[in-house]
C-alpha cells in the first residue's frame, strides 16, 4: 500500500515536470524535450507501479537503468557547473541577451537533472517480484 501511495505522489511530481517542460518548449526546445521525455518515462514507470502488484524485473536491469541515469546526471551536472562557473562569468555584463540565454540554459539543465532523479526514483519505486514469480522462471 505504501508503494502505491509513493507511486501516486510521484505521478503528481512527474505531471508537474512535464507541465513545466511543455511551458518551456518555446523558450528552449531541446532541453525542454529532454525533460519532458524523462518525465514521461517516469510517469510510465509509476503507472506500471500502480497497476502491477509484482513485476518480474531482473535486478541487473534495475541497476543498469539507475547506473545509466546516474552517469547522465553526472554529465549534466558537470555541464551545468562549467556553464555557471566558467562561461557565464566571462560574458560581459553589457551583453544582456547572451547572458540571459546562458542563464536560461543553466536553469534548464537543473530541470533535466531533476527529471533524471525522478526517473531513478521511479525505477526504485517499481514493485519487486514475488517468490512465486521467481519459481516460475527457474
Amino acid at each position: 500500500m505504501l508503494r502505491r501511495i509513493v507511486n501516486f505522489a510521484m505521478l503528481a511530481a512527474g505531471g508537474t515536470l512535464v507541465a513545466w517542460a511543455a511551458r518551456q518548449f518555446s523558450v528552449d526546445p531541446p532541453r525542454a524535450a529532454a525533460a519532458a521525455l524523462l518525465g514521461a518515462v517516469g510517469l510510465g514507470l509509476n503507472l506500471t507501479g500502480l497497476t502491477r502488484a509484482e513485476l518480474n524485473l531482473r535486478p541487473w536491469l534495475r541497476l543498469f537503468g539507475i547506473g545509466m541515469a546516474l552517469v547522465t546526471l553526472a554529465a549534466v551536472g558537470g555541464r551545468w557547473y562549467v556553464l555557471t562557473e566558467y562561461v557565464l562569468p566571462t560574458i560581459p555584463r553589457a551583453d544582456i541577451e547572451l547572458r540571459a540565454t546562458f542563464a536560461t540554459a543553466a536553469d534548464h539543465l537543473r530541470w533535466i537533472a531533476a527529471a533524471l532523479i525522478y526517473a531513478c526514483m521511479s525505477v526504485l519505486a517499481l514493485p519487486r517480484s514475488s517468490a512465486a514469480a521467481k519459481d516460475r522462471t527457474k
